[in-house]
Order: structure tokens, then sequence, then C-alpha cells
């Protein structure tokens, strides 16, 4: 039993002084670049499957309050935001097909920082140019969800009738109506999360990373290849992999969590970089000696 505990501790060490190293210690790269015979392809997935742990918690957690908010109305800094857009929808009438309101459409919501976020438009009236810069759209017969990158493109359209929600019988849709009917969706979630989005975004971390990096895998190989340096391809993607360690870590948590020090964290990469590139200087001695006390 005392193996059995110890074996996972001194894995979780061994993890933690690994990125610990890998943000302080020089040494610790010359020892990748000669000792290591992998990819470190293994390390990244292990970080990666931990990253989506910690994400799916962080999700769960979050998905929760909204379900306490749509059930109990119970306020949280979480489900702000959506207490402030549902108290502006207005009283909708539904026929079991289609939607009308008593206001005049397009009828527009917005978040607490101004932002359009919603918008209901049975009569078709807005033009195109604004259907793809509003997240949710009420059409007269479906809500339309659209994906929208930070430079304020369209990534991606998904139509919902409204019977899927609120099945075919006719009857009026309060805010307390949508708030309920929408519990019922999210009661289903978390299984979905924890047997479907848990491992995909284990993936999507993993492909993530090694698609960010390549880049700088490319332009640190010729760099090398360039200056004459003694580094093959296989041995430079293990370097940049490890340098890698806690942006693949901590890269979605911080989006999730803290956005604004995403900044930091690329500090951070750009210094790992740093020093696994002046360790790589540091094994090839012979013309790169000066660089080093």
């Amino acid at each position: 039993m005392t193996t059995l505990l110890l074996t996972p501790f001194y894995f979780l060490r061994s993890l933690i002084l690994h990125l610990w190293w890998s943000v302080s210690s020089i040494k610790f790269y010359e020892n990748i670049f000669s000792d290591y015979k992998g990819y470190g392809l293994k390390y990244i997935f292990i970080l990666s499957f931990f990253s989506s742990l910690i994400c799916s918690a962080i999700f769960l957690d979050h998905l929760k309050k909204v379900q306490d908010y749509l059930t109990n109305s119970t306020i949280s800094q979480e489900v702000e935001n959506i207490d402030h857009i549902i108290n502006q929808l207005p009283t909708i009438d539904y026929n079991g097909q289609n939607i009308s309101v008593q206001e005049e459409t397009p009828l527009l919501i917005y978040s607490p920082n101004n932002k359009k976020i919603l918008a209901i438009d049975p009569s078709n009236q807005l033009l195109p140019s604004d259907k793809v810069k509003i997240p949710i759209i009420f059409t007269a017969n479906k809500i339309v969800i659209n994906l929208i990158n930070a430079d304020g493109g369209l990534v991606n359209t998904t139509p919902i009738k409204y019977d899927q929600i609120f099945g075919n019988q006719a009857r009026v849709l309060t805010q307390e109506v949508i708030k309920s009917h929408f519990a019922l969706i999210l009661n289903k979630a978390p299984f979905i999360l924890i047997y479907l989005l848990f491992p995909i975004m284990a993936i999507l971390i993993f492909v993530n990373v090694l698609l960010d990096k390549t880049i700088i895998i490319i332009t640190i190989y010729f760099f090398l290849r360039f200056a004459s340096v003694n580094c093959s391809l296989k041995t430079c993607i293990r370097m940049v992999l490890f340098a890698s360690g806690l942006f693949a870590l901590l890269h979605f948590i911080i989006i999730l969590t803290a956005p604004y020090l995403i900044s930091a964290l690329w500090l951070v990469q750009f210094w790992a970089n740093l020093l696994m590139v002046l360790a790589i200087l540091k094994v090839n001695n012979g013309k790169y000696k000066f660089f080093f006390f």
C-alpha cells in the first residue's frame, strides 16, 4: 500500500521539478540534450492531461453555479453576466414552432460592457453584416448561435430549432420559463463533460501545443543549422517541447480563470526558450564559450 501511495507522489514530484527546472536551469536543458532520446511527446501529453483535468474541474464548478442560478436564482460572480442578459429578455409568445414579441424588432440585448450579445429578430430585419457580429440571434423559428473569435470574425454557426428546447406546445416564454428549460438541458451537461469533453479537451490541448510550437521548432532548427551548431531535428523538437511544459499545463487554465495573465505566460515561455538555446550553445562550447562565465 505504501508503495502504491509513494509511486504517484514521486511521479508528481518529478513532474513539478521538471516544470521548475524548465524555467530556471540551463543544466536541465543540457541533460535533455544529451541524455533523453525521445521526442518529448509523452511529457507534453501528460501535462495536457493534467491541464484538461483542471480545466474540466473549473468548468464543472462554473456549470454548477449556472445551474444554481437557473434553478434557484442564486446569484454569484460567475452568473452576473447571464443574469444581466436574461433580465433584458421580453415576454416571448411561442406557438409551438415560431416566436413573436410585442416589442419592435429587432430587439437588441447588451452585455454589461455594452456589447451586443443577443438579438430577437423574428421578422428577419437584421442586416447580413450585423448577423455575423451577434453571438446569439432569436429568429422566427430557431436560435442561431454564432461562434466569434477575438478579432470579431465568424468561426462557426449553429442553428437550434425552438422545439428542440421548448417542445412543440404553444406557451408564453417568460424569463423564468426560459431559465427552467435551460436548467433541464444543463442537468445532462456534467455527464457529457466527464465522458466526452474531458478526453477531447486533453487531445485538443496536446495538438494545440504541437501546432503552436511547430514554428518555434523550425525557426530554432534552421537558426542552429545556419550557426553550424550540432543539433538534430529530433533533438530540437525534444528541447522545444520540454521548454513548453508550463505553457501546455497553464495556457487553457489561464484563459478560463485569468486571461489578463496570458502575456506573463508568453514571457515565461520566451525565458524558457532562451535557457534552451543557451544550453544548446553551451553544449557546443567550442565556438560559443563567450556566452558563459
